[in-house]
């Protein structure tokens, strides 16, 4: 998808990074890093699909090679840009197609090399610079004159330039590589190759290097095997030999790919020079690490063996593939245990054998015993004890059969073969439970359907093909449950109806849950009922009650006796067996219960047992069950005595009970009560599905109303929004079952002013909806909060009761504690355009003032009150210290009393500070009257208060107030 996209955009990426290009090199003045930057995400941008830039390449690696020219010249100081932008070029397109573009002026050599030679000695070089100059030093070496007619000790002078940097830890020891390598290839420089491969490739002195040095050498060695001539080689070939088998006994992690890549080289040089015993060793060494364990390695192998093999006649290609396959040591009839198989092996000799298919190197006669491998590949898994093996070995069979599709002629294969491959193909892009497979499976089919059609003896194929390839839509496979229903879809197309069948019956008992509870719900849709029989067995087996209660569902008459049966041996214990074993029986049992099935005792009994589990998948199939259950009295008392004791699964069903109407006091009981506030949340929830269907009493819709009042605070935080939410929703849910909405507004107003984010929202949209006002979604706190005071002017200011409630959630975000949050601004600037509107701002100030007085609260309230006062005070305070203006009939010592009063007795720290805050904002805004209660107060606290911290604030605040009046 990321290709087709870039396909899109390129043209425009490359006119963009042409204009930004000459930005991002200012000069003489330091580039501006935001217009660099700018240019290097649009080159990011072609990661996906690196050829697109192959128009421009040459045009902007040549501005760079001009700029830089300056540079060299002593005119311009943008060195370190260029090698930025050069750096992210190669990155993306690569080394050598970005080196192509350099130019190869003979008369820059000289001062590129001293420039590289000045980088390298600084500390503050840029090692992207140097990256830049010693890729182009590789293209410079490549002049067709002498190098030491050019500058007496040249070549010398590279030679040593090239080796410093190839012992790097960074980037610049690949363009080392490239550069040293380029440099011996050169016919007057043997006599520097000769004293390289002395100096470097022999056992003692490759020890004595760094793991960097020696992944700088094999890279090299890996360049100078394309740019020499055979004989130019034919020592340093066995010598290199000589060297990796030494090394391939212990091998390097991070140089062994690098010993495959060149045991490869080797390889193909042996083979031009007709050294095949030396051939054969180098294969022995490849096939040692076919098998492993490093994806990477086995990819490298795979490519290096086809490499080689490619260059050899048919027959010997043959014993190639004949080798590979031996060392997978398949039985006499060419079964595959899966259970015992070396995984990574299978994936490693499949890739070998899809490198050759690639290459066309496999010989036709190969390919029936070979279909009869990926026949049985395409589907491999091995279980572990947490999960399941094999995705890489089904990619690798979906490689090779993609590399036929593509590279061998329809009648070299058979139609037989290629229905095969097509039958397994569209099993494997239906039913794989990896996403990468099925897609892969699916470019197979794209390439078998669209090379080879004739495998489809229908009038209407043509047609035919396009509708599987539009079925098998990339993105449809991308979801599992999307996949298994495009199995039906093929189904109608008059497809492999009874393959995909019979492959469905078998995965119904899959080991995977999601494997099987899909195929037992496809299945289901085919509609055959005679399989009921096949599955009703006594033997408890994952996946078998399953499926019976999939296709129980569709069944018309049903003797549903026999089916106790089948649950006389089955028990769960919640402590050991997984969810699924009990949501397969509460999912059958379900069934049942709906064709008039009723359980016994020992059912029932494994019916709590399975709700002990606490998954998802059993609480939703409790649910599900609870609707159609009937229960004597001792488990309706079991179902209760579970809630209590905090069955979140047991209260999310309760709803659902028939038993409910009885014991609905019960259940508001425990809503009511001190349990956990998820597990109130919960019963909330399910009572709201039982308030679809019943009526209930004034009484107990108060109980429930009044959990919008839930505040429990633990060490999880507010749970009580929990509880808050839940109610809201079962409002929601069941307006109609609300009448008098008087309480109701009241709270919910209070909530809609909180600073819960999601609670507030939800909180005005309900109330909204129950008014009848005009509400729209906010997009910001600002809009939320606004809303929210047009409403209160439009429709709450004249009823003071709800006023008051009101004030009491909207002082808890305009006073909140963090006072420069995004909230706590937003409530204060709709607050004080609300006010500048107000007609009678004496009676608002009068009913936020009115939460300020002594509490009278119960003692199970008094934390809360608390909390809403010091909110409250908060907000007072926010308010006058940005200039509120107060209304002209406004006793401001009324206003000094109340806070006052807050102050008496073993008061918090935190309230006095605020308290402070506000006496220093009265006694600006009434000096005549109220300034000297406020500095007699202040004074007080100053010298009597025991803490320092509010004595310091106090004396502080004297000092403003001094200062003031000044």
């Amino acid at each position: 998808m990321e290709d087709v996209q870039i396909s899109k955009l390129a043209d425009q990426l490359l006119r963009d990074i042409d204009l930004r290009l000459d930005r991002a090199l200012c000069g003489s003045q330091p580039a501006d890093p935001r217009a660099l930057q700018a240019l290097l995400d649009r080159i990011e941008q072609f990661q996906p699909n690196p050829q697109l830039l192959d128009s421009r390449l040459r045009s902007f690696v040549g501005r760079l090679v001009d700029v830089y020219r300056r540079v060299l010249a002593g005119e311009l100081a943008c060195g370190e840009q260029v090698g930025v932008i050069f750096y992210h070029l190669a990155k993306i397109r690569g080394i050598k197609v970005v080196s192509n573009c350099l130019t190869s002026d003979l008369y820059l050599l000289v001062s590129v090399i001293d420039k590289t030679g000045r980088l390298g000695a600084s500390d503050r070089a840029q090692w992207q610079e140097t990256f830049f100059l010693l890729v182009w030093l590789s293209i410079l070496v490549l002049v067709p004159f002498p190098l030491e007619k050019v500058k007496p000790g040249l070549s010398e002078a590279l030679f040593d330039l090239s080796r410093k940097h190839l012992q790097s830890s960074g980037k610049e020891s690949d363009a080392a590589a490239l550069l040293t390598a380029r440099l011996l290839s050169r016919a007057d420089c043997a006599t520097l190759l000769q004293r390289f491969v002395a100096d470097n490739f022999n056992s003692l002195a490759w020890e004595q290097k760094s793991v960097f040095e020696q992944l700088g050498l094999l890279t090299t060695t890996n360049h100078l095997f394309r740019l020499c001539a055979p004989q130019t080689l034919e020592l340093f070939g066995q010598r290199l030999l000589v060297l990796i088998a030494n090394e391939l006994d212990t091998p390097n992690a991070s140089c062994l790919r690098f010993f495959v890549k060149n045991l490869g080289k080797l390889g193909v040089h042996f083979v031009r020079t007709g050294d095949y015993d030396a051939v054969e060793e180098v294969f022995n060494y490849l096939f040692d690490f076919v098998g492993h364990a490093s994806t990477v390695i086995r990819y490298s192998v795979a490519k290096q063996l086809a490499k080689i093999a490619g260059l050899l006649p048919q027959q010997l290609r043959n014993d190639v593939v004949r080798a590979l396959v031996a060392q997978l040591e398949l039985s006499a009839d060419g079964r595959v245990d899966a259970e015992s198989i070396d995984v990574e092996l299978f994936h490693g000799v499949l890739l070998a054998i899809g490198e050759q298919a690639r290459t066309r190197q496999l010989d036709t006669a190969f390919l029936p015993e070979l279909a009869a491998l990926l026949h049985q590949t395409l589907f491999l898994e091995q279980y572990r004890v947490t999960h399941a093996v094999g995705s890489n070995v089904r990619d690798a069979t979906c490689f090779i059969i993609w590399s036929l599709a593509k590279r061998y002629r329809t009648d070299e294969v058979g139609l037989e073969l290629w229905r095969a491959f097509f039958r397994d193909l569209v099993l494997c892009c239906c039913f794989d439970k990896e996403l990468i497979v099925r897609r892969a499976g699916a470019a197979c089919v794209q390439e078998v359907v669209g090379r080879h059609g004739d495998i489809f003896d229908r009038h209407d194929r043509h047609s035919l093909k396009v509708k599987l390839v539009e079925a098998l839509d990339y993105t449809a496979l991308g979801q599992l449950d999307r996949a298994f229903a495009l199995s039906l879809d093929i189904c109608k197309m008059g497809l492999l109806e009874r393959e995909i069948q019979a492959a469905l019956e078998h995965a119904v008992l899959h080991r995977d849950y999601e494997i099987r509870t899909r195929a037992a719900q496809t299945l289901r849709k085919i509609g055959d009922t005679q399989l009921i029989g096949r599955y009703f067995e006594k033997e408890f087996r994952p996946g078998r009650f399953y499926v019976l209660a999939e296709l129980l569902q569709d069944a018309t008459e049903l003797d549903t006796d026999k089916y106790h049966e089948l649950f006389v041996e089955f028990t769960f214990d919640f402590h050991r067996d997984p969810f699924h074993k009990g949501e397969e029986f509460l999912h059958l049992l379900t069934v049942l219960c709906r064709h008039g099935f009723v359980p016994n005792d020992h059912e029932l009994d494994t019916v709590f047992s399975v709700v002990r589990n606490g998954s998802d998948q059993v609480s939703r199939r409790f649910c599900e069950l609870a609707g159609v259950l009937v229960l004597p009295e001792k488990y309706i008392t079991k179902w209760l005595s579970y809630i209590r004791n905090g069955s979140l699964v047991a209260a999310r069903a309760v709803g659902l009970a028939h038993w409910l109407e009885a014991r609905l006091d019960n259940v508001l009981g425990l809503v009511a009560g001190p349990a956990d506030a998820e597990l109130r949340s919960c019963l909330i929830l399910s009572l709201a599905e039982y308030l679809h269907r019943h009526d209930v009493a004034e009484h107990q819709k108060q109980t429930l109303i009044a959990c919008l009042d839930d505040y429990t605070v633990t060490n999880r935080g507010d749970v009580g929004s929990l509880v808050r939410s839940a109610t809201m929703k079962l409002i929601e849910a069941n307006r109609d079952k609300f009448g008098n909405r008087a309480l109701i507004n009241r709270k919910l107003l209070r909530i809609a002013g909180e600073t819960m984010e999601r609670l507030r929202v939800a909180a005005l949209k309900l109330a909204a909806e129950l008014n009848g006002w005009q509400f729209a979604p906010p997009e910001s706190d600002v809009d939320h909060f606004q809303a929210l005071m047009n409403i209160y002017r439009a429709h709450l200011v004249q009823d003071r009761e709800l006023s008051r409630e009101f004030w009491k959630g909207y002082c808890f975000s305009a006073g909140s504690q963090q006072s420069l949050a995004q909230a706590t601004n937003a409530a204060l600037l709709a607050f004080f355009q609300a006010w500048e509107r107000l007609d009678d701002r004496k009676t608002v100030l009068g009913d936020i003032l009115s939460i300020l007085k002594p509490l009278g609260t119960a003692q199970g309230r008094v934390e809360r009150a608390t909390k809403t006062q010091d909110a409250c005070l908060r907000f007072l305070c926010n308010a006058l210290e940005l200039n509120l203006p107060l209304p002209a009939d406004v006793a401001v010592r009324s206003i000094f009393v109340r806070v006052y009063n807050l102050t008496l007795g073993k008061t918090h720290p935190g309230r006095l500070a605020v308290a402070i805050r506000v006496f220093v904002q009265l006694a600006i805004a009434d000096p005549a009257d109220t300034k000297a209660d406020c500095v007699a107060r202040l004074s007080r606290l100053s010298k009597e208060h025991p803490a320092a911290s509010v004595r310091l604030a106090a004396l502080e605040a004297l000092q403003e107030l001094e200062c003031d009046s000044v």
